[in-house]
């Protein structure tokens, strides 16, 4: 009898041990559970967290061509802002003044056009617009055979045809054959180039008094140094380093 006691006590014993056991087993299990949850959790609180600083400061994680992008969009839409029409400074005024008493410059802005094509190319050419060559007595003899005349009564302009259209598709776009009335001079075949007898000159200081740029278009306010002639307005055209003639309108003074 007491042995079958002992012998269930040994058994009950030994069943609240192994119970024991694999109660803390599964709360250790638990506690492993909650702990990675904890981590799990911590985790995505730190990626939203990056995530809404990205948000706001527009920057996309791991890479730059977000940021990129924007700046090269608001360089474009800066660079467009470059052709808004503006008064000139008093620098430019001051170009633009020494620009229209260049030899080759002032005849453009002695007659009346629409066009370039239009300009009168005897007040462009009169004074030589700085290409004039010297007049040899072989010349002279060329020129007066040219207009049957026996002398010349005073001096003589040369201009090579070549020089002449050169100097137009420069200042104009247009070369020499394209320009509504020709130059209205002798034109000597042997040597090919232009002759004029001028007994005085033609030349006329003009001040630039105002103007606009709009891109690379300049609307000049020009006025000469003579009451004898109009102040015009000039429409001007930046073409890489010339500044090409478009237009000349004459003003109500």
């Amino acid at each position: 009898m007491k042995k079958k006691m002992i012998a269930g006590c040994l058994l009950v014993a030994s069943l609240m041990l192994a119970a024991c056991g694999n109660l803390k087993e599964d709360t250790s299990a638990a506690g492993n559970e909650n702990e990675v949850a904890d981590q799990s959790a911590a985790a995505d609180e730190d990626v939203a967290e990056t995530d809404g600083k990205a948000a706001e400061t527009g920057e996309s994680i791991g890479t730059d061509e977000g940021i990129d992008t924007g700046e090269e969009t608001g360089d474009a839409e800066t660079a467009g802002t470059d052709t808004q029409r503006r008064a000139l400074t008093e620098e430019e005024l001051q170009f633009f003044t020494e620009f229209a008493q260049k030899r080759d410059n002032y005849g453009f802005f002695m007659s009346e056009y629409e066009t370039a094509k239009d300009v009168n190319l005897d007040d462009v050419f009169y004074s030589g617009a700085g290409i004039a060559e010297s007049v040899t007595n072989e010349d002279i003899e060329a020129y007066l055979s040219a207009t049957g005349e026996s002398e010349m009564y005073t001096d003589c302009v040369k201009i090579y045809k070549s020089k002449a259209d050169e100097l137009l598709q420069r200042k104009t776009g247009y070369s020499i054959e394209d320009m509504t009335k020709q130059l209205d001079w002798v034109y000597v075949q042997e040597t090919d180039a232009y002759m004029q007898q001028v007994g005085d000159t033609n030349y006329m200081r003009y001040d630039c008094s105002g103007g606009t740029v709009e891109g690379n278009v300049y609307t000049l306010q020009m006025f000469p140094d003579s009451d004898f002639h109009p102040s015009c307005e000039t429409v001007l055209k930046k073409n890489g380093e010339e500044y090409q003639f478009v237009s000349n309108k004459f003003l109500n003074d």
